[in-house]
């Protein structure tokens, strides 16, 4: 995964109460999760958008609060435009050109750093058409993530470390036609154990009847 995000849900129970502006409110839901998935798993989705939408999704029905809100508190940075890879938080769902889409690619060799003009958005609006795509099918319900149980975090390489620390148990997602997600994801202990008294009151309810 492109960036740290698996301490966002630390923030997310505070982030989600900061009133949004107007231009964030017109961003829609399948916005929201392009821009996310795009942006923590490249163009190349091998079944992290749907994973991604999990985590989002069961997160706001904890909270009880709007898919948006939880999305953007999840990950404020990108939603904010405050990442490196700006443009990401530009995607739209007719795929126009992101006004900060780069001019130029940089490549370090050593001490030394290259500089080539950035293939143009045109070379990877077909792409983006694809992944917009892949998100209606994911909301609509028809693509659902293939992890061991709905995961409540995800992160990265760099996050290992970090989740380990936090006590997250990984979980275990099958590969698709495609290969394996990109990212790791995760469960929390709190909301396991939370989890498991709710399913014993509800087989204990379901014998006395």
């Amino acid at each position: 995964m492109r960036q740290t995000t698996i301490i966002g849900f630390v923030l997310a129970g505070l982030a989600c109460l900061t009133p949004t502006t107007t231009a964030q409110r017109r961003v829609s839901d399948l916005e929201l999760l392009v821009r996310t998935a795009v942006h923590e798993a490249g163009w190349q989705d091998t079944g992290d958008m749907e994973a991604i939408y999990a985590v989002l999704a069961a997160g706001a029905a904890r909270e009880g609060i709007r898919f948006s809100s939880y999305a953007r508190a999840y990950s404020s940075r990108l939603h904010a435009g405050d990442v490196s890879r700006r443009w990401a938080a530009e995607l739209t769902e007719d795929c126009a050109a992101p006004p900060s889409w780069p001019r130029f690619a940089y490549q370090r060799r050593g001490e030394e750093v290259l500089v080539r003009p950035h293939p143009p958005w045109a070379h990877y609006r077909a792409r983006c058409l694809e992944v917009v795509a892949r998100a209606r099918r994911v909301l609509a319900g028809e693509l659902v993530h293939r992890c061991e149980r709905t995961p409540h975090d995800w992160g990265g390489r760099l996050d290992r470390e970090r989740a380990a620390r936090l006590g997250l148990v990984p979980l275990v997602c099958e590969p698709g036609p495609d290969g394996p997600p990109r990212g790791d994801y995760y469960a929390r202990p709190s909301l396991l154990r939370a989890e498991s008294v709710a399913e014993s009151a509800t087989a204990e309810g379901a014998a006395a009847e």
